[in-house]
């Protein structure tokens, strides 16, 4: 990404809205950063729910069988 140089000869109105659109571009910048580092941790956080209740599943499955097993030879 180019960045044009600051106006040297410019007067202050120039420069301050240089200024302000480098200082904007740095904000939007680090907004999108952080907005995509917030969904990559939403979606670890979904991954691990899914991997829960898939467990939880499996554990319900073998309680019941060993419910069964146990109903038939007390």
């Amino acid at each position: 990404m180019d960045v044009d140089a600051p106006p040297i000869n410019g007067n202050a109105r120039q420069k301050l809205a240089w200024l302000a659109g480098v200082v904007l571009t740095l904000l939007t910048i680090l907004m999108l950063a952080g907005g995509a580092r917030l969904l990559h941790h939403d979606s670890q956080i979904a991954v691990h729910d899914t991997r829960i209740e898939t467990i939880e599943k499996s554990l319900g499955r073998i309680e019941a069988k060993l419910d069964r097993l146990l109903e038939r030879h007390p």
